[in-house]
């Protein structure tokens, strides 16, 4: 951010990297589904964007 990068980009980022990271969805696949599995990873990318969006509005 210091170096002129928007605070959203950075939220949706931060959230993204640490929910779909490739050690946490190599976990995961033992325990779910892979429908499951693509569900949750498009839900974590939706609101990771969606929040990206909204987090500059509200700051």
């Amino acid at each position: 951010m210091e170096r002129g990068m928007n605070l959203g980009a950075v939220f949706a980022f931060v959230i993204a990297a640490a929910a779909i990271s490739p050690p946490e969805m190599t976990l995961l696949t033992k325990l779910f589904k892979p429908k499951l599995l693509t569900t949750f990873g498009t839900s974590i990318f939706a609101l990771a964007l969606a929040g990206g969006f909204l987090v500059p509005l509200v700051a």
